[in-house]
């Protein structure tokens, strides 16, 4: 469920006690949604008057309170007249945060006047003051049993204090270098989480102040955490992530689902009291609610990819596709079901943008914007060991050998670095130079050499055992416009290599370019051989398939079907069917043969039409630019179309193109009618 506020951005505060959510809009109102119906639930409340800058709803969704500019705090009692603010003057100077219990019955509040003070909200009373010399109070967090108290300092690692008489806790939290970014503790108040600039998750226990974790798995800084309400897990937000992590896995990288629905920055992050969703509010105006249900009960995320397919690899026996995303996720899908068939990888903290697998399939590399190369064992869905890391920049292009025996990628330092998967070091040829930034890395079918191209537009080739490089002559095949994807023939003698909209076939022998492959519209994003080289395809920016004899060049086929940018091609090994993955979040597996018959009819199916000519602006046109269909833009990515006979994606509603189709002067007959007598 998707709700609008107003431009400028939502905050969100929390749930009501009957369910509704309620925000703070940046146009000074306070609104309550009804999550049933998604409508606001009251009138918009003006709170301008108040002056308030700071908010928290308890937790019990009985009350909300509020700290102002002017130094004075305030609390709401959501079930009654809002209107009617109980207000407690104490500070001297802007409130910067407050935090209510569990019950609402203790308030806590920080001020630029470098106090933090505990209040009795229903007496009203002040109970403790709290002063320091610091700058500034970055935030001052409140346990549910109203016992503990936790502050934030931008200056300073957290401090702790027992509520109820100002005194310093014993518990301290002694090992974070970063400034906390946000503090939240558990329902039952017996453990806490810490999320720092770094973008990890500490927790810890109360009162014994033993660190129990380090959560990993986001790059940047935690905006906000908060547990769920039987504490089992924990909901994190960092710049436009949302996150939900299992507290009872033991691995640090222990989340089960990444939500990347919003298109600006995500601000907050709340479960509903039944812990069944979770509302996010962003500076993109929008607030959603996320259904947890079946992420908590399977332990996998949803059908497909939340946003672009970036990267897509294909198991040696083709009956494993294993793709990433910029939802930060890896999923491995059984080739002919389209079925998961482990749980959601995740531990990027960023767009994952290459992806290798093994000629077994046990094993899976990738790479996301981090100097790291992350491994997995693709049996079981877990990490292994840690990231193969080193201080040379983000990492572009990564591969496995035929053989099982090398990985390589391309780092940052322009260089090529081999790794042994067995001993798990280097390689003694380590590391090769290149003049630029790695795009792409691949091994010969032999594995015998190990080609990498480069921003200078060079590709280089070496012997993978002694890093001998090539003839000069064969370094300078490229141009400064640049190389992207590389593949090599099966055979070994051939390279195909993709510049801009061209494709191009070099023969190693000589290094000269032997055949052009000319067709596309925009770039070229990746290029694939059959096994037996008698085919290319490759995919495009132009949104395309394409189909090519590899050896006179002639284009023997264009699918079409995707609506956004066509970021990966593989075929399987018997040839009968090529796999795309696409920045429309979906994969397809296309009929080869079917794709390349000349027997399909366009004028009679509106389906092989859209599959020949696609679709301009949701229609697709006639002969003569005719509009004969329309089709609604959430389901363009999902129609089914005589050579696609696989897709993968979040939506199981797929557009069958099957049985008579009306359009064109016929489309009237798509309505039968009433009965007549």
């Amino acid at each position: 469920m998707t709700l609008w506020g107003n431009e400028g951005g939502e905050s969100l505060l929390g749930y009501t006690s009957n369910e509704c959510i309620i925000s703070r809009s940046m146009d000074g109102t306070l609104r309550t949604w009804d999550t049933q119906t998604g409508d606001e639930a009251i009138d918009p409340l003006n709170i301008d008057r108040w002056a308030a800058v700071c908010f928290a709803v308890a937790r019990s969704g009985k009350c909300l309170a509020f700290g102002s500019v002017t130094g004075a705090v305030g609390i709401w009692e959501l079930l009654g007249p809002t209107q009617n603010a109980r207000q407690f003057l104490g500070h001297s100077d802007r409130v910067t945060s407050v935090s209510l219990s569990h019950d609402g019955d203790i308030l806590a509040s920080c001020s630029e006047d470098k106090t933090v003070r505990i209040w009795s909200a229903k007496a009203g009373e002040q109970i403790a003051e709290m002063e320091f010399q610091t700058n500034f109070i970055g935030f001052v967090v409140l346990s549910p049993d109203g016992e503990m108290v936790a502050c934030g300092f931008h200056d300073r690692t957290p401090r702790l204090w027992n509520g109820l008489s100002g005194k310093p806790a014993e518990m301290l939290i002694h090992d974070c270098e970063l400034v906390a970014s946000c503090i939240c503790f558990s329902p039952n108040s017996m453990k806490m989480a810490v999320g720092l600039l770094d973008g990890t998750i500490s927790l810890w226990e109360n009162p014994t102040g033993k660190k129990i974790a380090t959560i990993r798995g986001q790059s940047r800084s935690i905006r906000s955490i908060e547990f769920s309400p039987d504490g089992a897990y924990l909901v994190s937000i960092s710049e436009d992530t949302v996150r939900l992590w299992d507290l009872g896995q033991t691995a640090s990288d222990s989340s089960v689902a990444v939500w990347t629905g919003h298109v600006s920055r995500v601000e907050s992050a709340t479960f509903s009291p039944d812990g069944r969703y979770i509302a996010t509010a962003s500076d993109d105006s929008f607030i959603q609610v996320w259904n947890t249900g079946n992420v908590i009960q399977e332990g996998l995320t949803f059908q497909g990819h939340h946003s672009d397919v970036k990267c897509m690899a294909l198991s040696a026996d083709g009956a494993v596709i294993v793709s990433g995303s910029t939802d930060c996720s890896i999923r491995v899908w059984d080739t002919h079901t389209g079925e998961p068939r482990l749980p959601t990888l995740l531990g990027h903290g960023n767009t994952v943008f290459k992806v290798a697998i093994s000629p077994d399939a046990r094993i899976l590399a990738s790479v996301s914007f981090e100097p790291t190369v992350r491994l997995w064992d693709a049996q079981k869905g877990t990490a292994v060991d840690g990231p193969v890391s080193g201080p040379h920049g983000l990492i572009h292009a990564v591969a496995i050998s035929p053989d099982g025996k090398w990985l390589a990628w391309g780092a940052g330092d322009e260089k090529v670095y081999i790794w042994d998967i067995e001993t798990r070091q280097l390689s003694s040829i380590s590391p090769l130079r290149c003049n630029g930034w790695i795009p792409s890395v691949v091994f010969s079918s032999d594995s015998q050499t190990i080609a990498a191209s480069d921003s200078s537009g060079t590709i280089h080739l070496w012997d993978t055992e002694s890093g001998q490089k090539s003839p000069e002559s064969l370094q300078k095949i490229g141009s400064d416009a640049g190389v992207s994807p590389i593949i090599f023939s099966p055979t070994g003698t051939n390279l195909a290599v993709g510049y801009y909209l061209r494709g191009h076939i070099l023969d190693l022998a000589t290094g000269k370019q032997i055949i052009t492959l000319t067709g596309h519209r925009s770039n070229i994003n990746s290029i694939s051989y059959t096994l037996d080289g008698l085919l290319i395809g490759t995919g495009s920016y132009d949104c395309t398939v394409r189909l090519w004899n590899a050896t006179t060049g002639i284009q023997v086929a264009v699918l079409r079907g995707h609506i956004a940018s066509v970021t990966s091609v593989a075929f399987t090994p018997d040839g009968m069917s090529i796999v795309s993955g696409s920045e429309d979040s979906t994969i397809r597996v296309w009929d080869v043969k079917n794709a390349c018959s000349t027997g399909i009819g366009v004028d009679e199916s509106p389906a092989a039409a859209v599959e020949s000519r696609g679709i301009t602006d949701g229609w697709l046109l006639g002969e003569q630019g005719e509009l004969l269909l329309w089709v609604p833009k959430d389901y363009r990515a999902y129609l089914d179309l005589p050579s696609c006979r696989l897709i993968i994606g979040r939506h199981k509603v797929i557009i069958k193109a099957e049985g008579e189709w009306y359009h064109g002067t016929d489309w009237t007959k798509c309505w039968i009618g009433p009965a007549r007598l």
